[in-house]
């Protein structure tokens, strides 16, 4: 099931081979002769460090007509981050309220005292409508999106190269505490083990080679039929 293989498994154990081959100075137009069909929501999951984030950049880059579709979150924005892109950020009270309201799909503490949440209502109608969507969220927050969305959603699973390059890459992240790498290693194994929640595996080793794999399943994704 890895894209190294350059396969994807089905749910019914099929393999089929991806069709498309990106390279990494073009930009690509998700708009199929002229309109978009089947608007996804593509899910990019794996264990905290694996690099989803700068993943998604690269793809949100590389495929016009795809929006990155932003959570809720009580964590401190990252230098760079902006609110509204990669996230709305709010305090604990206000996704308190969030949640006593009904608006959100789902939501998490993914890290202790970091809530995570889904957007629900008109928000997510109105993207959807409108984009193929990608985002990067836990794994039993994707598994959620998948039971709502069914069809409409593809789960790509971003692997390490190693675990010990996993390792290395979380304890070389500086905005960190000592307490927050022990906490993200302590729950490698358990987010490991959902891999097998994902349509289609890919090895981040090269990021841009990764991106490129990615980018290649969701262009492959978008050009199929309903």
């Amino acid at each position: 099931m890895s894209l190294v293989n350059n396969t994807k498994l089905s749910q019914r154990g099929q393999i089929r081979q991806a069709q498309l081959t990106p390279s990494s100075h073009i930009r690509y137009d998700s708009k199929i002769n002229g309109t978009m069909k089947n608007h996804k929501l593509f899910i990019l999951v794996g264990p905290s460090g694996v690099g989803k984030d700068a993943v998604l950049k690269g793809v949100v880059r590389k495929i016009l007509g795809i929006k990155r579709f932003p959570s809720y979150t009580t964590r401190l924005p990252r230098k760079g981050e902006k609110e509204g892109r990669e996230h709305f950020f709010v305090t604990d009270k206000e996704f308190q309220r969030l949640i006593k309201e009904k608006m959100l799909l789902e939501y998490e503490e993914v890290h202790p005292g970091l809530l995570y949440g889904t957007p629900s209502g008109k928000k997510v109608e109105t993207m959807l409508a409108e984009y193929n969507l990608i985002k990067d969220v836990d794994v039993l927050g994707a598994q959620s999106l998948k039971n709502i969305f069914l069809k409409d959603t593809v789960i790509i699973f971003i692997k390490p190269p190693s675990l010990q390059e996993l390792k290395n890459r979380i304890l070389k992240r500086g905005e960190l505490s000592e307490k927050q790498i022990e906490e993200r290693l302590a729950r490698i194994p358990f987010e490991m083990k959902t891999i097998k929640m994902a349509d289609y595996e890919v090895v981040n080793d090269q990021l841009e080679k990764c991106v490129d794999d990615v980018t290649k399943i969701i262009l492959s994704e978008i050009k199929k039929e309903t």
